[in-house]
């Protein structure tokens, strides 16, 4: 049998094992805080949103299609009230903008297609608004204009008059006397007023048209002064040669 002292050393070498394995399963058990730290970069994902948002209003900023629409419906509003020279080329002005951001969408775009149709209608719209243009521009134009440098100044018969006045008259026997040389007052005096006036100076041409549309008679001027003489006719009361 053990003694009472074999007994206390035993007790207490084992109370001191216990010791030292509860203090050991204390030192290995995890802690619950120690798999938190890494929680925190799962927010760094969200910092990368801003760039790749950023990229496709960059790309929208430089597509030109939506600046164009924007230039043509611009266009369009002005067009709507245009009275003026003024307004018009005010109008033609934003279509030619229009027209030059549509030429620089890309054949890669998928817009591409839509853009070469909008590009021939704003095309035949700018080719409208300067027809309009010069309309407006010649209507405004005073009628009674001084003559142009060069060109005497001439009232004009009405086609298809009776009677021509200006000491004259579309006959075959008046036109013979035509002259190379001859002053435009010289013409008149013969032929009397002409029904029209074609070309500019220095080479123009005075026409006549008699009351049956059977004869036209053309004299031709260079630096006022008959270079040529034409006449045409079907009429058996009118006799003239076609050139002179």
């Amino acid at each position: 049998m053990r003694s009472k002292s074999q007994r206390t050393l035993i007790r207490g070498s084992a109370i001191v094992s216990l010791f030292f394995l509860l203090s050991a399963c204390s030192t290995r058990q995890p802690s619950p805080s120690a798999t938190l730290p890494p929680v925190p970069a799962a927010s760094a994902q969200p910092e990368a949103k801003p760039s790749t948002i950023m990229v496709p209003a960059t790309t929208a900023s430089r597509d030109p299609f939506p600046k164009a629409e924007d230039k043509a419906i611009s266009a369009a509003n002005l067009a709507r009230n245009a009275s003026t020279v003024e307004d018009w080329d005010l109008v033609s002005s934003k279509l030619q903008q229009a027209i030059a951001l549509m030429k620089t969408v890309p054949a890669s775009s998928p817009k591409y297609a839509i853009a070469q149709k909008n590009l021939a209608t704003y095309q035949q719209q700018l080719k409208m608004a300067q027809q309009r243009h010069r309309t407006i521009a010649t209507a405004s134009t005073p009628k009674a204009s001084a003559p142009q440098e060069g060109k005497p100044s001439l009232a004009v018969a009405t086609a298809g008059a009776p009677a021509l006045s200006g000491g004259g008259s579309l006959t075959g026997a008046n036109f013979s006397r035509i002259e190379l040389g001859m002053s435009p007052d010289e013409v008149r005096s013969l032929l009397g007023l002409p029904t029209r006036e074609e070309g500019t100076p220095p080479t123009f041409s005075w026409v006549w048209d008699s009351a049956d549309k059977k004869t036209m008679v053309s004299i031709e001027f260079y630096n006022n002064k008959v270079s040529g003489k034409t006449c045409v006719t079907s009429s058996s009361t009118m006799k003239c040669v076609s050139k002179a």
